[in-house]
C-alpha cells in the first residue's frame, strides 16, 4: 500500500515512540516460558578464556561487514545507527572490556545473558522444527529509516515495513517471501513536501514489495554476465546460516567467541569497529529466526564475553513482548538486540544513533523490528495466535 496520512512532523521518534507504534502490529505465536535454576557461575568461568584466533577469513567466509554508505545525489537507505548508552531502573550500563589477561565481565550483563541461556537449555528438547511439509514461519515487522542526502540537504523518514518468510524443512527446496511498505511514515528530518521539492523520488529506494519464492531463499542472487549463480550456491555464514552450517559452529562459550573473533575483522582495522561486527554477526543470525535453542543459548553466553556490550535497557516493549536491550556502540551508532530472558528468546532488534551520528540528534531511532516465529502447515499459512 501506498497510503498516507499527509502529516508532515519534525518530531523525532523515541525508542518508547516506536515500541508503542509496534505493538499495535498484529501478534503471532509467543514460547511458553521454562523455569530453571539460574547458573550465573557457569557464564563466569566460561568467560574468563576467551581466546582469540589470530586468522583472518577470506571475503567467502559469511561475515556480514559494516559498511558506510555513500553520500550521494541519489536516496538512499540508512544502514545502521545505535544510541548513547541508556541507564534504566536500578541497573547501570557497564561495559565488559579486556584489560590484561583477565577480562571484567558486567554482573548486570552476565546474568541476564546467563538466564536467557539457561532458559534456552530448557527448551532445547522441545525446541520446534518443521516436520515433512511443513514451514517456519518467521515474521519481522519493523520501522526503518530511509535517508535522502545530497547537495540539497538530508531528508529522513522513518518507514513501516513486513516482511514474511516460509522455510521449508528442507531448507534447499522453495521458500516463500512476503514483503510489504505499508505507508505509515514518520518524517524526521524535513518533511514530504521538502524532499519532494527537491526533486527527490520518495519512493525510489524503499523496499522490494509482494510475493517471491526462491530454493534456499535466494531471492535477489546477484546478477554476473553469465546471468548470475544459481540458487544455493552461496556459502552459509552468519547472516545466511543453515542448519547444516549451525551444527557445525561450537556451544562450548571459549570455541564459539574464537570463531566469532576470527570472522569478525572489520573493514576498519579498528579494535571497536570489530567488537561491534561480532555482536553483529551475532545479532543477524539470530534475527532469521533459525536458531536452535542449544547454539542460541551458547550464544548469549558468548555475547557477555564481548568487550563494549551492556544493558542499554531492562525494560523494551516490542509489539506486546517485553525484553531487555543488550547493545554496543561504535564510532556513531549503536546496534541493540532485544532479549527475553524469561523464556530465552530474541524477540528483535533496535539502532539508534549516538551523539557521534553526522546525520541524526543522539536518541534518533533509525530503526526497530520485532521478530517472531512459529510452526505452520502450510506455505504462505500464518500462525493461528
Amino acid at each position: 500500500m501506498r497510503d498516507n496520512d499527509g502529516s508532515n512532523t519534525r518530531t523525532m521518534w523515541s525508542e518508547r515512540d516506536l515500541d508503542s507504534a509496534l505493538a499495535t502490529l498484529h501478534s503471532d505465536v509467543d514460547t511458553d516460558p521454562n523455569t530453571l535454576d539460574r547458573t550465573r557461575g557457569m557464564l563466569m568461568r566460561a568467560a574468563e578464556n576467551p581466546g582469540e584466533a589470530p586468522s583472518v577469513p577470506d571475503a567467502d567466509d559469511g561475515v556480514i561487514p559494516i559498511a558506510r554508505p555513500k553520500r550521494t545525489w541519489r536516496s538512499w537507505l540508512t544502514v545502521a545507527a545505535a544510541a548513547a548508552a541508556l541507564a534504566v531502573g536500578v541497573t547501570a550500563v557497564q561495559s565488559v572490556s579486556f584489560t590484561g589477561e583477565a577480562p571484567r565481565i558486567s554482573q548486570a550483563v552476565a546474568g541476564t545473558l546467563s538466564d536467557a541461556a539457561q532458559k534456552a537449555d530448557a527448551i532445547h528438547s522441545q525446541d520446534q522444527r518443521p516436520g515433512p511439509g511443513q514451514f517456519r514461519y518467521v515474521s519481522h515487522h519493523g520501522w526503518e529509516m530511509v535517508t535522502f542526502q545530497g547537495g540539497y540537504g538530508t531528508f529522513g523518514v522513518l518507514a513501516e515495513n513486513v516482511r514474511d518468510h516460509w522455510i521449508p524443512a528442507d531448507e534447499k527446496q522453495e521458500w516463500l517471501e512476503r514483503r510489504d511498505t505499508t505507508g505509515r511514515e514518520k518524517w524526521v528530518k524535513g518533511t514530504r513536501e521538502e524532499a519532494e521539492a527537491a526533486g527527490i523520488d520518495v519512493y525510489a529506494s524503499w523496499w522490494p514489495e509482494g510475493e517471491h519464492k526462491a530454493p534456499c531463499g535466494d531471492f535477489y542472487p546477484s546478477q554476473s554476465a553469465d546471468g548470475g549463480p544459481p540458487p544455493c550456491a552461496g556459502k552459509p555464514g552468519w547472516g545466511k546460516p543453515t542448519q547444516e552450517w549451525m551444527a557445525t559452529l561450537p556451544r562450548e562459550p571459549e570455541a564459539l567467541y574464537a570463531t566469532l573473533r576470527s570472522t569478525a575483522d572489520s573493514p576498519y582495522d579498528d579494535p571497536v569497529m570489530d567488537n561491534y561486527q561480532m555482536v553483529y554477526n551475532v545479532g543477524v543470525t539470530l534475527q532469521t529466526g533459525q536458531v536452535p535453542a542449544d547454539l542460541r543459548a551458547a550464544l548469549y553466553r558468548t555475547l557477555a564475553m564481548i568487550p563494549g556490550v551492556e544493558i542499554t535497557e531492562q525494560g523494551v516493549n516490542l509489539d506486546g513482548r517485553q525484553g531487555v536491550a543488550i547493545g554496543i556502540a561504535d564510532n556513531d551508532q549503536r546496534y541493540e538486540m532485544i532479549i527475553d530472558p524469561a523464556t530465552g528468546d530474541y524477540i528483535g532488534y533496535r539502532k539508534v544513533a549516538t551523539e557521534q551520528n553526522p546525520d541524526y540528534e543522539a536518541g534518533t531511532v533509525l530503526a526497530v523490528t520485532s521478530v517472531k516465529t512459529a510452526v505452520v502447515d502450510a506455505m504462505g499459512a500464518y500462525p493461528h495466535n
